[in-house]
C-alpha cells in the first residue's frame, strides 16, 4: 500500500512552513535585542549602503539618525557602530565582561578534546 502523493506533498509543505516560521520568529527575537539601524536588503544586508571612501562621515550621519549605537548587517553578520565616546566607554569598558567572550571554534575544540583524551589514555 503506497503513500498518496497528496499526503507526501502536504507533509512536505507543512515542514517547510514550520521551518520558515521558526527561522522568522528567531530572527525577530534577535532583532529586538539589537540596536536600531537602517532597513537592510535581504541576504546582503547593508553592504550597498557603506561607501568605499568617507565611511567616518557615513557612520556619523547614521549616528545622527539612529543614535550613538547603530547596528548594520553585512552578509548575515551584525556589526555594531559606536558613535560616541560615552557609548564606547559604556560598552567596552564598563560592560567588558559581558562582551569579552571569544567565538567558539568547533574544530579547535574537537582537536583539544581529542588531545586531552589521548593524554588521559597515556597515563
Amino acid at each position: 500500500m503506497g503513500t498518496s502523493p497528496a499526503i507526501v506533498l502536504a507533509v512536505a509543505a507543512s515542514v517547510l512552513v514550520f521551518v520558515f516560521l521558526k527561522v522568522k520568529t528567531r530572527q525577530e527575537r534577535l532583532n529586538r535585542l539589537l540596536p536600531p539601524g537602517p532597513p537592510a536588503d535581504p541576504i546582503i544586508g547593508h553592504i550597498r549602503l557603506i561607501p568605499q571612501e568617507g565611511q567616518d562621515i557615513f557612520f556619523h550621519e547614521l549616528g545622527k539618525t539612529y543614535g550613538d549605537v547603530v547596528q548594520l548587517k553585512i552578509l548575515g553578520q551584525s556589526i555594531i557602530i559606536l558613535n560616541s565616546v560615552e557609548a564606547a566607554v559604556d560598552l567596552l569598558d564598563k560592560r567588558s565582561a559581558n562582551y569579552s567572550d571569544r567565538p567558539t571554534l568547533p574544530v579547535i575544540e574537537l582537536w583539544v578534546n581529542i588531545a586531552q583524551s589521548s593524554n588521559a589514555l597515556k597515563k
